[in-house]
């Protein structure tokens, strides 16, 4: 695969671990060259760039999670609120939010379990779009990459999604070298794996 947008592979992750209590954590450092450690993706009518959905991945003790980051008005990932992300091919992924947001005012942020299947989804399928509802306002909005927006670190919807292979990649070597004591993978996921160096 060739990659025009040099700043994509400028993605790495931070690796930590606790001496005290023995935790370790993996999460995006720099996303596309950006120190915010999420893929924007934005409200599809709205004309705004500062609303959007970020979309990452963290790794807490060896399980693995999705990480979303919203700046979308009314759209604060509580407890009970969930998002769907639909993928080419009619494939669907939803992720109700278990617990209650971290964040301020204007920005909110809430993980959802993943599993390595929904995972190996990012990896192999192109995100089209996803629909993120509020349950208690009974309110949604839609969204997803969008082409040359003034704040994305992409260009188009096709390097967004290269992104996000980058970002798996980098997310499942970072797991590799945090976890050496562990399996993390079984033979048949690390051929899948495999497939997605490039």
């Amino acid at each position: 695969m060739e990659i025009k947008n040099i700043k994509l592979v400028d993605t790495e992750v931070a690796l930590v671990i606790d001496d005290f209590e023995g935790d370790k954590k993996l999460f995006f450092s720099k996303v596309g060259g950006s120190d915010f450690g999420y893929i924007k993706s934005y409200e599809l009518d709205s004309k705004f760039h500062f609303q959007y959905l970020g979309i990452s991945f963290i790794n807490f003790n060896a399980e693995h999670f999705i990480s979303f980051f919203s700046c979308i008005d009314s759209f604060s990932l509580a407890k009970g609120d969930y998002i769907i992300i639909l993928f080419e091919n009619e494939i669907k992924l939803s992720f109700p939010f278990q617990s209650s947001p971290s964040g301020d005012k204007n920005s909110h942020r809430n993980n959802c379990r993943l599993t390595l299947e929904e995972l190996k989804i990012f990896a192999t399928k192109k995100m089209i779009k996803w629909k993120l509802i509020n349950k208690r306002k009974n309110l949604y909005t839609i969204g997803g990459y969008m082409d040359k927006k003034r704040d994305a670190i992409y260009i188009t919807k096709n390097e967004a999604n290269v992104l996000m292979k980058i970002m798996v990649f980098k997310y499942i070597e970072g797991c590799q070298k945090l976890f050496s004591d562990k399996r993390m993978f079984s033979n048949e996921e690390e051929t899948w794996i495999k497939k997605i160096i490039f």
